[in-house]
């Protein structure tokens, strides 16, 4: 054999794209099955799937049974093509509503809509009412529109299991009553929910709901609205709402098998949750304005829970409402509870003796992490830290504090907690992006740590 290593001609007629019709390509990818064909295309945003249809004549109607339609203004814009360009625009509109016309599956699994341009609302209420009349099982719309009001009953779809809705402005009118059989996941996002100024209150119905994101939605002309949700088991509520400029509502949610529960909001509505037995972890980011007459109701609803994230603003108005003599809910079942700071909390300045305050009423806690940077901590309330809580003596194993700047303030923090934690096992002190840039500076910070006084003979100090 030579070395060029030459081929058998057994070998080449498996390697050519020839064969038995004159020389031709054979086009191997059209000899699918259809239901391969249409498994393939659905991987493609639409407008490509669609122009696939010019590759032969058995791929020309091919797209129309594809059971997956996403549709993407911004395919449309290059560096030449401006966007908010009339004709584009029209285009875009006139491709969405030739989609949908020809479009022959039975069903569709999938439709996305994503537009960041704001289009007619007549063609957008007519492409929706379409997608739904087909049995869409998953529909997510992400759409800058101009302020509209649509029907919320539209989305009143038995076969709907995923609905995502980012519609800025718009509002939805809500009837008395609604029942989703089988909606799973529900994501709403600049939301408003219009009711009947007559009636005022709404009820909704989701059998199978596993997880609810609600973000910046508000309730109009609403005095009571009820979620039933007994599957839910993640509830994320992102709201913000302001007192002052929302109407007063309470929002009734039942769901006994809640496990995930999150929140940020000035409680401008009230959230009364109900059947909470088996709810695990809870993420609090609350401002509370005004409004400290419904925080004792609330965190009275979410006592049990094992693990708890609180910001810095929450755990601050925690403090002030202990002070000023309401009731504060013992965590008795608390045992993991993380710190963590709001992106607009970076610059306030944080009082530890807070914190010291209410872990007076979490007597098991057994692992601490401060997820902030701790150089905003103030120590300012004395007479507080003399008094040791009950979960930093007996039960505080673990303590992990991030962004460490070697600071005197922050010294003083690691200093209260290995002195008084006679259980700890492991206090982990994470460098802050400066520090850990200056091994010199790092080799005195952990100096100090190592030189502090332990009230736990087997703890450890890891400073990473």
């Amino acid at each position: 054999m030579g070395g060029s290593g030459s081929v058998p001609n057994s070998r080449k007629k498996e390697m050519s794209l020839g064969g038995q019709n004159g020389g031709e390509d054979v086009d191997r990818i059209s000899c699918l099955p259809d239901n391969i064909l249409h498994h393939i295309l659905s991987f493609l945003p639409t407008k490509y799937a669609v122009g696939s249809s010019v590759l032969s004549t058995k791929w020309k109607y091919l797209w129309t049974s594809v059971p997956k339609l996403e549709l993407s203004d911004s395919l449309l814009y290059s560096t030449k093509i401006k966007s908010g360009d009339p004709m584009v625009k029209a285009s875009f509109m006139n491709f969405v509503d030739r989609v949908l016309l020809l479009h022959e599956a039975s069903s569709i699994h999938k439709f996305s809509l994503e537009c960041a341009e704001a289009y007619d609302v007549t063609r957008f209420n007519a492409w929706i009412s379409a997608v739904l009349k087909r049995n869409v099982q998953e529909l997510i719309l992400s759409v800058c529109m101009d302020p509209f009001v649509f029907p919320l009953c539209r989305f009143n779809c038995q076969s709907l299991t995923t609905l995502k809705i980012d519609v800025g402005s718009a509002c939805f009118w809500t009837p008395t009553s609604m029942c989703f059989p089988k909606l799973k996941v529900l994501n709403l996002k600049d939301v408003i929910f219009c009711g009947d100024l007559s009636i005022q209150q709404a009820f909704f119905s989701f059998p199978v709901l596993e997880e609810f994101h609600a973000y910046s939605i508000e309730w109009e002309k609403f005095n009571t609205v009820n979620i039933s949700a007994p599957t839910l088991k993640k509830l994320i509520l992102d709201v913000f709402d302001d007192s002052y400029t929302v109407e007063d509502c309470e929002i009734n949610i039942y769901t006994e098998n809640l496990i995930y529960f999150e929140l940020a909001s000035q409680l401008a509505y009230w959230y009364n949750l109900h059947n909470l037995s088996s709810l695990v972890e809870a993420r609090i980011g609350c401002k509370f304005g005004h409004n400290y007459h419904r925080i004792s109701k609330f965190f009275g609803k979410i006592c049990n829970v094992k693990v708890l994230h609180l910001s810095i603003h929450t755990i601050t108005d925690f403090f002030e409402l202990d002070t000023i003599g309401d009731y504060l809910p013992e965590f008795a079942s608390l045992t993991d509870l993380r710190v963590f700071v709001d992106c607009d909390d970076y610059e306030n300045n944080f009082d530890f003796g807070c914190l010291i305050s209410i872990l007076h009423k979490m007597p098991n806690i057994n692992s601490f992490i401060f997820e902030a940077p701790v150089s905003c901590v103030l120590i300012e309330h004395g007479p507080t830290l003399e008094i040791v809580p009950q979960c930093v003596q007996s039960h505080l194993k673990s303590v992990e504090l991030r962004f460490y700047t070697g600071s005197d303030l922050e010294l003083c923090l690691v200093k209260f907690l290995l002195k008084n934690a006679m259980a700890l096992e492991k206090i982990t002190v994470m460098a802050s992006w400066n520090l850990s840039r200056n091994p010199e500076m790092q080799v005195e910070v952990f100096k100090q740590l190592l030189r502090l006084p332990r009230g736990s003979a087997c703890s450890v100090i890891d400073f990473c």
